[in-house]
């Protein structure tokens, strides 16, 4: 548009096809959309159309919302666009009655936005124009600010999970205390009982909206998550990817073992370790050489039962069928929706029923493969909440809708939740303008020092730096969008209003949404904002466990007769309002085997930490070194200290590195899992875990060997000690390892590496364990 010739004739084209240009939203547009409109305005306003039709160019926006900063959106450009359309002859009209909200909602908003801190960031004109007359005025709605829930010391929970279960309790004491909704119907106004879907919570930004969400879900509200990466990263849709990749790659064990197990078929734990036995681990060679186990799916698909027909069947659709109706056949035959609700509830399938929504997601072909699908669950769970989704279409109860501010920008709800409102706003200063002009240089990670100058303590006062104005300019504008976030967040409410949040300590809450808000109405005698609790919350608020209790919004429901013969059940015991559900504690102690055997024995060596870190170093070298000759069948070529230690103890072991040569077996680096049971009540399980450096199988006994590369000076007489001290960690190897080998013998070694031992070929030293 800046090369004059093209313009022209573009705009000559345009001239006998547009005839009125409307700009809306138009405070949050920036210099480079400008630049891109303005030279089709100024023809615009030129003069008529050719044919003698008069042209117009309307102008909407609102500075106040103007919350688009990130993407270089210019407030200011709303105000030089209206003083050029006004020397020009053109209206500037303003809508004084605000036809959304009721009277408590608007009066409230009009209020704390004309008194301090909030009016700080408007003009006069910008403040008066926040003042709107009433078109609903009865009945009169609802607006609280409730006090910041900060971490109390005898409540596990966080500030933010105490704020989101007072939101949760109080959006489902609104649902079930039978709170309204008023509405217009050809003139004549009607009422209908508030549901979840006419709930929107609203967040200034995406760090906390999982915590709220998984909070109200505990809660047994239905809900819509914000984005499609959270819905992409729930169980049941982590499940059906798993089922995916699998179906587009059938040697991804992983992902099998992960449908299995799923609600889809609820394979046992023990059936599915039959099947991953039955893969034959055991097989041999002629030779005696083991062979690697077979494919799972090979050996699954052996049997004739209902899991593998339907794995069957949807492996043979895969190529025939396009992701859409291959999932779809998958949820009919599956029964995957009716599956998934049973196990974790009606959320599940909720969810499920959305990821046809986000397999129509505008990155993802038309006609998308299995493995396109998947990539793009991937993609989105990876972003997380980056972007908000599509809202599905809900029953008769509906589903509380999360969103972010700016997601919620030009939408509405009956009611209106400003959740994570207590916590002070970020500010972005590592990019700054230099000049209010849009060829400004910009600067880059400008350091705070430079910003806010330097402070002299003795000597002249210096002058204000460039970078500092450019500095404060940017921390105004900051704080001028927060109060726009504010202001969009708070006017998306038709009758009822809400906002609070959670501060892990009471100082960061000063600069925050909510108290400004509350600072406000103290200030100005906001008469219908309200800044107590509602009745429906308490503090501390009742835990999800405690809200399954009778409401006490409502009368108790009698109980159903209790049937003769089956006796009493969930639906005919009331539990008394006191009952809570015990807090899970810990349920076993974990171990290593390293663990087990107290403090090393090794000599300390000269030279403090740095020679501690380099003995540790050196050791995990030998180790790696030794794991790498091991599988390869011949040690690592060096000229270091660990791998001439290394070569050495390879070469002269051939019964531990060498054993497939003599009809044994060995593994590296073997994992292990033992369970030792409490002895006496009030004590914990023990779960050990670790893995054994080198397991050796032969036909008739097991060698278990642990590497040990402390330096004993080539005192052969420390050996003794060391193998004592020891004892415990391979005592623990050894009662993992002998419930997998029955009948036969479990021996455990230790593999001394240190080079000055006599011999320096190391020394394998048997430890009795029995």
């Amino acid at each position: 548009m800046d090369d004059k010739g093209r313009a022209l004739s573009l705009l000559h084209r345009l001239d006998d096809s547009l005839h009125h240009i409307l700009l809306d939203e138009f405070q949050d547009t920036n210099f480079n959309q400008w630049d891109l409109m303005r030279h089709l305005v100024d023809d615009f306003l030129s003069g008529d159309a050719g044919d003698g039709t008069r042209k117009s160019v309307f102008v909407v926006g609102d500075v106040k919302q103007s919350i688009y900063g990130f993407r270089a959106a210019e407030p200011a450009l709303f105000g030089q666009v209206e003083r050029q359309l006004c020397h020009m002859g053109g209206l500037t009209l303003s809508l004084p009655t605000n036809f959304r909200s009721l009277r408590a909602v608007v009066d409230s908003v009009g209020c704390v936005f004309n008194q301090p801190p909030l009016a700080g960031h408007y003009t006069p004109e910008q403040r008066e124009s926040a003042r709107q007359e009433v078109f609903r005025t009865q009945p009169r709605g609802q607006a609280r600010a409730l006090a910041p829930f900060e971490k109390l010391p005898a409540d596990e929970r966080s500030a933010d999970q105490l704020a989101a279960s007072a939101a949760a309790r109080l959006i489902q004491g609104l649902v079930r205390g039978g709170a309204l909704v008023h509405g217009m119907e050809n003139g004549v106004p009607t009422t209908r009982p508030l549901n979840y879907g006419n709930v929107r919570v609203l967040c200034r930004t995406r760090t906390h909206i999982a915590t709220y969400e998984k909070v109200f879900r505990r809660f047994g509200i239905p809900l819509t998550p914000a984005g499609r990466g959270m819905l992409a990263a729930s169980r049941e849709v982590q499940d059906i990817l798993a089922l995916l990749r699998w179906l587009a790659y059938p040697a991804d064990e992983v992902a099998l073992c992960t449908v299995l197990r799923s609600p889809i078929f609820r394979l046992s734990e023990a059936r599915l370790q039959e099947v991953l036995a039955a893969r034959g681990l055991r097989r041999r060679t002629a030779e005696g050489r083991y062979l690697p186990p077979r494919n799972l799916w090979d050996t699954l698909r052996r049997d004739q039962d209902p899991v593998t027909d339907l794995l069957r069947g949807w492996r043979a659709r895969v190529g025939q069928e396009d992701a859409h109706a291959l999932l779809r056949r998958i949820f009919q035959e599956g029964f995957v929706l009716e599956r998934y609700e049973a196990a974790l509830g009606a959320q599940a399938r909720q969810n499920l029923l959305r990821l046809f929504d986000l397999s129509l997601a505008p990155e993802v072909a038309a006609t998308p493969t299995i493995r396109q699908l998947g990539d793009a669950i991937e993609r989105a769970a990876r972003r997380g909440t980056e972007e908000e989704a599509d809202t599905p279409a809900s029953g008769e109860e509906g589903r509380v809708l999360f969103m972010t501010i700016h997601g919620a920008k030009g939408l509405q709800a009956p009611v209106v939740l400003l959740a994570d409102a207590a916590r002070s706003p970020r500010r972005r200063d590592d990019v700054l303008r230099v000049n209010q002009e849009p060829d400004s240089p910009l600067l880059f990670m400008v350091g705070k020092s430079a910003i806010e100058g330097y402070d002299l303590k003795f000597g002249p006062e210096l002058p204000e730096h460039p970078i500092g104005q450019a500095g404060a300019r940017a921390a105004a504008q900051a704080d001028a969008e927060s109060a726009n976030l504010l202001y969009v967040a708070m006017t998306r409410a038709e009758e009822r209003l809400y906002l609070l949040g959670g501060s892990e300590t009471s100082d960061r809450v000063q600069d925050s949404m909510l108290q400004q808000v509350r600072d406000a109405a103290q200030a100005g005698g906001c008469s219908l904002l309200e800044l107590e609790d509602p009745p429906e919350v308490s503090r501390p608020p009742l835990p999800p466990e405690a809200s399954e209790a009778p409401d006490p919004l409502e009368p108790p429901e009698p109980p159903e007769p209790a049937s003769s013969t089956t006796g009493p059940t969930a639906a005919t015991v009331t539990m008394p309002a006191w009952w809570r559900v015990p807090t899970m504690g810990q349920r076993y102690r974990l171990e290593a085997p390293s663990d087990t055997g107290g403090q090393s024995l090794a000599a300390p060596p000269a030279g403090g930490d740095e020679a501690r870190a380099r003995a540790m170093e050196r050791g995990t070298r030998v180790h790696l070194l030794l794991q790498l000759a091991a599988q390869g069948g011949q040690a690592i070529l060096g000229d270091s200290g660990a791998h001439r230690e290394a070569a050495a103890v390879f070469a002269a072991h051939d019964e531990v590195f060498r054993p497939e040569d003599r009809g044994g077996r060995g593994l590296c680096e073997a994992p292990v899992i033992l369970r030792r049971p409490a002895r006496r009540e009030g004590e914990l399980e023990t779960r050990i875990t670790g893995s054994i450096d080198r397991l050796v199988v032969w036909p008739d006994r097991v060698d278990i060997i642990d590497y040990k590369t402390n330096r004993t000076g080539g005192d052969p007489e420390r050996l003794p000690a060391l193998c004592r001290h020891y004892q415990p960690q391979l005592r623990a190897y050894r009662e993992a390892v002998a419930p997998l080998f029955p009948g036969r013998a479990i021996r455990t070694w230790l593999l001394f590496t240190d080079p000055e031992l006599p011999g320096g070929q190391g020394r394998l030293e048997e430890v009795a364990t029995e």
